[in-house]
């Protein structure tokens, strides 16, 4: 499938990336400041949704909110419970040189 006509928006959400963490930075903050930035930048016009970690817990509440307008939501290792102790993490491995360990993990 051609998306033709479909531009790019990358968002650095603050301390993600390459941004500065602000300490006044919630959860409730940082979506309107996403719901604000895509009416500005997209308008009434439909779009797809796609992120990463705390980005795709961020897409999910975006979709709700623009659910007349989302095509799709892509997300990858999404966090569904931003509080910690709800989370059931793995270990965290910052490299993986063995074939075995991912198999041991799917």
């Amino acid at each position: 499938m051609r998306f033709n006509g479909f531009k790019r928006i990358y968002i650095d959400l603050p301390g993600m990336g390459s941004s500065i963490a602000t300490p006044s930075a919630s959860a409730n903050s940082i979506f309107d400041s996403l719901k604000n930035f895509i009416v500005s930048i997209v308008g009434q016009k439909k779009f797809i949704l796609f992120g990463h970690s705390y980005g795709a817990y961020m897409a999910q509440a975006l979709a709700h909110h623009f659910q007349s307008q989302v095509l799709s939501l892509f997300m990858t290792c999404p966090v569904i419970y931003a509080d910690k102790d709800r989370r059931i993490l793995g270990k965290h491995c910052s490299e993986v040189n063995k074939l075995d360990y991912f198999y041991s993990v799917t």
